[in-house]
């Protein structure tokens, strides 16, 4: 408990908002079929072109 307190302190300190998440993958189901739509509109469409370096 002591390194979450050391945590929330930062986070207050540093005018973060933590965003506490599912552990498990399941909460992902319900918004799977939605990506496959989304992607296109969200700048990954059309990036791998040749002139990018690795």
């Amino acid at each position: 408990m002591k390194k979450c307190r050391r945590v929330i302190e930062w986070a207050e300190a540093n005018n973060v908002e933590i965003a506490y998440t599912p552990t498990n993958s399941s909460w992902l189901d319900r918004i799977e079929a939605q990506f496959v739509t989304a992607l296109p509109f969200c700048g990954l469409d059309d990036t791998d072109h040749g002139s990018h370096r690795v």
